[in-house]
């Protein structure tokens, strides 16, 4: 296990067996969908079907000081809202996690690592994890803070919550530009009404926690690089944290 570890460290082997074992469980005809709630923007299963074979190492933003706590338990429960595919439970493993006690939630699945659930309605009992990590998921909410108090309501005393949103400057023109680009469809990165992005700031998320939690980790994104009215960039700035709930 430490080698098949080590093994996965390497990005290409982690994107070989993530390909590798959705060609086999497709071939098994295993995918299925959850039709989205009125919480969530309809254009979340269509892009994310899209993108089922792409894989990154963003959620390094947040796995790495979530592993670097003390607090933290690698070995304990822990669940990732929103990964697509196994990539971020493979990369989550490769940091020294337990494969046995994690898992993944989402819309889509094709996996038996990933369960299918809605984020704002998850199908687990209260106080069943030790973690739960959500990465680049909120922007799909309307109703984000809903989408939160679901994770709190699973999360044991003490649990650790770890969570990122992209950065955006867009003007509300930006976004309608954007809206076009991505089909048309009801995708909206969340204005307010001065113009500023909903959940753009490691204050912002905070906001949505209780008041006693403990922050390990805050990134506010001091790059202010954002996707644009002229097309999506490679690379947008990263806004996250880390928390610990309180015993």
């Amino acid at each position: 296990m430490a080698l098949l570890k080590d093994l996965l460290r390497i990005r290409s082997v982690r994107q070989k067996a993530v390909r590798a074992r959705l060609s086999y469980f497709l071939a098994k005809r295993s995918l299925r969908t959850l039709d989205e709630s009125g919480d969530s923007y309809s254009v979340t299963v269509k892009h994310n079907l899209k993108g089922l074979r792409y894989c990154d190492d963003r959620m390094l933003d947040i796995l790495m000081p979530l592993f670097a706590s003390e607090s933290f338990k690698p070995n304990g429960h822990t669940l990732i809202i929103g990964p697509r595919n196994e990539h971020d439970l493979l990369l989550y493993t490769s940091l020294g996690g337990s494969w046995n006690t994690v898992r993944g939630v989402d819309l889509i699945t094709y996996s038996p690592k990933i369960d299918i659930g809605d984020m704002h309605h998850l199908p687990y009992e209260a106080n069943a994890f030790d973690a739960i990590i959500r990465g680049w998921t909120l922007s799909y909410s309307k109703q984000p803070q809903k989408a939160v108090d679901e994770m709190l309501r699973l999360l044991k005393p003490g649990g650790m919550i770890a969570l990122g949103v992209e950065y955006s400057n867009m003007s509300p023109d930006d976004n309608r530009a954007l809206q076009i680009l991505l089909d048309g469809d009801d995708y909206d990165l969340r204005f307010d009404v001065a113009g500023r992005r909903i959940l753009n700031s490691t204050d912002d998320l905070l906001a949505m926690l209780p008041m006693n939690c403990e922050v390990i980790f805050k990134h506010d994104a001091p790059l202010k690089i954002s996707h644009s009215r002229h097309g999506l960039v490679p690379k947008p700035s990263r806004v996250a944290i880390v928390a610990r709930l309180p015993e």
